[in-house]
């Protein structure tokens, strides 16, 4: 059995939105709470897009989560944010860790995060960070 694994949601997947992949990655992991990274948000449309940050101060905020079976969450997840594993070019999304600050007293903890892997020019800058305060 693998290890726990976290991710960082920031939009689609947060538990706010109503969307059916949130809701079905929530039966498979366990809502650390409200949780920052660093990086910077882009309003894409329908949806956001984190990038890595271009400065200090520079905050995402979302959604810690555990999963215990990650390796059950990946393939669909991947599927979802158009990710292809092991090819960067030719995802729309790509799967990487960063540090993850949980709301609260409690440490940081490493975590896997879906960053735009598209120019972001024409997008507009979210500049709270959070996709539900624009």
């Amino acid at each position: 059995m693998s290890e726990p694994e976290y991710l960082f949601t920031y939009g689609t997947l947060r538990r706010q939105h109503d969307h059916p992949m949130g809701d079905w990655l929530s039966t498979l992991s366990e809502d650390l709470g409200p949780a920052k990274a660093s990086g910077q948000l882009y309003q894409l449309g329908e949806y956001p897009g984190a990038v890595a940050p271009s400065g200090e101060g520079q905050w995402i905020i979302g959604d810690l989560k555990r999963m215990p079976r990650p390796n059950l969450v990946w393939p669909r997840l991947d599927l979802y944010e158009a990710c292809v594993p092991d090819n960067d070019e030719a995802s729309l999304f790509v799967r990487s860790q960063v540090e993850v600050y949980p709301e609260g007293d409690h440490p940081p903890v490493t975590a896997w995060i879906y960053f735009y892997n598209r120019p972001i020019g024409k997008y507009a800058l979210i500049p709270s960070g959070d996709y539900f305060n624009l």
